[in-house]
């Protein structure tokens, strides 16, 4: 099956959480809002139309990006794979629309940033151990 690509831009409305897996790998979810808005030529006014929202789910070291750097509000431009899934419960049922992403960021039309580089969690484990590693290590993020 061939993925569906997606790329938006949304306001989070509620603050990522993370989720504990079994496996130990980071896991976030958060929900978004995309509102549509259309411009009434008539009335040369902006009008709102219908509103989208949909689950946010990442993995890893975007996960662990997000939760430092998303909150409740934030305009984000959003691009991974869109997933939809059937749910049932005992007594409800339903649809849900999740975008699994691959990328994050802030929305700049919407505001301003300022960019800290992080550490891989896979750089991470090598952080303290010595310091020459430490000195490699920064020399590697200075390279990216």
């Amino acid at each position: 099956m061939t993925d569906i690509n997606i790329a938006t831009t949304a306001t989070v409305v509620n603050d990522p959480s993370v989720i504990d897996t079994k496996s130990g790998v980071p896991f976030v979810t958060f929900r978004v809002v995309v509102n549509h808005r259309r411009f009434d030529r008539i009335n040369q006014l902006w009008v709102d139309g219908d509103s989208t929202f949909f689950a946010v789910s990442c993995w890893r070291n975007l996960a662990l990006n997000v939760v430092q750097s998303v909150r409740k509000g934030d305009p984000v431009v959003i691009q991974g794979k869109l997933r939809v899934r059937d749910w049932r419960t005992e007594d409800k049922s339903g649809t849900s629309v999740e975008i699994e992403a691959s990328h994050i960021g802030l929305d700049l039309n919407r505001g301003t940033a300022e960019f800290r580089r992080s550490l891989r969690v896979d750089e991470e484990e090598n952080v303290g151990q010595d310091e020459d590693d430490a000195i490699t290590l920064d020399r590697k993020a200075a390279k990216k």
